[in-house]
């Protein structure tokens, strides 16, 4: 799985970021925009999210096991890019 940052665009490049994952992103916030969204739905786009948060954070700590850290717990002025 790639994580990293395109220097000409400055835009993530998340290999498993597909095209169906990214349809399914857009109707999940449509639902929420639109107020029809279920539990599930929201649920499903917090694990989406989640994921996209992580593949961010490896792409600018690579060094860093994201998979071992609690998100909720760091504090996050102590980071430097």
């Amino acid at each position: 799985m790639t994580y990293r940052i395109d220097p000409k665009t400055r835009r993530l490049i998340v290999s498993d970021l597909t095209p169906p994952i990214r349809g399914r992103l857009a109707s999940l916030s449509a639902s929420i925009k639109n107020q029809t969204a279920t539990l599930t739905d929201q649920e499903e786009l917090n694990f989406i999210t989640g994921r996209i948060i992580k593949a961010l954070l490896r792409a600018l700590w690579p060094d860093v096991d994201w998979d071992e850290i609690d998100l909720w717990d760091i504090d996050w002025e102590e980071w430097e890019l």
